[in-house]
């Protein structure tokens, strides 16, 4: 089995070749087969799972030349002798030539985690409108608003305990799990906020007045643990969104309920709020703990 990857502006989805298939998994579907390289192509490079879209872009590209394999690959390898890693080959420059195991040596750099910003903003940006913008803008709100807020959990990422891992996960599935937690955490925070945002306050004799001017009790905010519990749930919650990639879960449900669990909502509260199955809610629920347990015992 070939395992490669999508380009990064079609997502950099997993794809793995058998001898009689080719499967793409996406993110919220999971694995999907497909016949032939050229409707693989087709539903990669147009972002169309079922290839329902009446106008399609087609490369014709062959296999190798869309992955760049073989002779379209782009890769190089680095070769130096052992003297010239210290920079002076005056000393024993015939001896360390004729030498085989001084011939040349390869170097390769450990990938570092995270993701920089300053090379990536655009494939975030991409991978984020190609994902959630349209759901964005039904929700009433602004992408480039939400983008930036992805932008920003990003960068906290990085400097927290879920980075982008090159051999956990694939760019484009982190990009898309980061930006499904940041557009439910959006979504959450202003929906709270409509609910409870009220003009002024009803007084004792039954007459609204302004906050300001009301006996309202004023409660200075407490130092407190608020910070590491916020790192320990963005943590658990980065881990059970990439075992449910891995199950073929759905991901667009898991990542709802997930945030409903760490509000505090009950079983059934979950089950009336979104009106997904109490068998589907019971069993996300058991393997969401089933993780947790094995990352924070």
């Amino acid at each position: 089995m070939e395992v490669v990857y999508s380009r990064l502006e079609h997502g950099n989805y997993p794809v793995f070749r058998m001898n009689d298939r080719i499967e793409v998994e996406w993110p919220v579907i999971g694995r999907k087969v497909y016949p032939n390289v050229r409707k693989t192509l087709l539903a990669v490079v147009n972002n169309d799972p079922d290839l329902k879209k009446s106008y399609t872009k087609d490369l014709h590209y062959s296999w190798d030349r869309y992955f760049r394999l073989g002779k379209y690959s782009r890769r190089k390898e680095y070769r130096t002798g052992t003297l010239d890693i210290f920079g002076d080959r005056s000393l024993s420059v015939s001896a360390a030539e004729n030498s085989p195991q001084d011939k040349g040596i390869y170097i390769s750099a450990t990938p570092t985690k995270g993701i920089n910003l300053a090379v990536k903003a655009l494939d975030v940006r991409k991978l984020f409108y190609a994902g959630f913008a349209r759901k964005v803008i039904g929700m009433g709100y602004n992408p480039e608003d939400v983008l930036q807020e992805v932008y920003r959990g990003i960068l906290v990422r990085n400097k927290g305990k879920c980075p982008f891992d090159s051999e956990k996960s694939s760019f484009g599935h982190y990009v898309h799990m980061v930006s499904g937690c940041i557009v439910s955490n959006y979504r959450r925070k202003f929906s709270r906020l409509a609910r409870n945002e009220v003009f002024g306050v009803t007084d004792e004799n039954g007459n609204r007045q302004d906050v300001a001017c009301s006996k309202l009790a004023k409660e200075t905010p407490t130092d407190g643990g608020g910070y590491e519990v916020e790192t320990l749930k963005e943590h658990l919650r980065i881990e059970v969104l990439s075992r449910c990639a891995k199950e073929n879960v759905d991901m667009e449900r898991a990542t709802i309920v997930i945030e409903m669990v760490f509000e505090g909502w009950k079983n059934k509260e979950i089950i009336q709020e979104t009106g997904y199955s109490a068998n589907w809610v019971s069993k996300f629920l058991k393997f969401s703990r089933s993780v947790m347990k094995e990352v924070w015992p």
